[in-house]
């Protein structure tokens, strides 16, 4: 039989042998950081080719719109999908502040008026990769409670 490996957040374990809510916060924890690491891994690759193919696609896009395409617009876009990319490998590494980088498409949807996809991404990051990190500090907020070992 293997060991159970532990569910650490920021390099800390969580005490699998203190359980508040009982071993279904504990598996349903576990089973939402390795989805959410999928998910992270995935969006991690597919930024990376988005950066990588930002320098074609965006003179091509810009092309068919009948825009003129600057070189500033390219490598804005260049940055956006490599800062989405650090918060996902931040995300797969445990790090909460890879949040921040993950809401860039958000905060821009926000600022050009786009409000509606603004939200409904921000409540798809808040859930794939945020409710993890809330059951979490469910499970220890509990245990520091004085709550009682189950």
């Amino acid at each position: 039989m293997r060991p159970r490996r532990l569910v650490t957040v920021g390099g800390r374990p969580l005490n699998a042998g203190v359980r508040f809510l009982g071993p279904m916060l504990m598996a349903l924890t576990r089973v939402w950081f390795r989805l959410t690491d999928l998910l992270a891994w995935i969006l991690l690759c597919l930024c990376v080719l988005g950066a990588l193919a930002s320098p074609i696609a965006v003179p091509v896009f810009s092309r068919m719109n009948s825009e003129s395409g600057s070189g500033w617009l390219l490598l804005a876009v260049s940055v956006a999908y490599l800062l989405i990319a650090f918060g996902a490998f931040l995300i797969t590494r445990r790090r909460l502040t890879g949040l921040i980088f993950l809401l860039v498409p958000s905060a821009y949807w926000a600022a050009t008026g786009v409000l509606v996809a603004a939200f409904v991404y921000l409540a798809l990051v808040a859930v794939v990769f945020g409710l993890p990190y809330l059951l979490v500090y469910i499970a220890i907020r509990g245990r520091s409670s004085g709550a009682q070992e189950i």
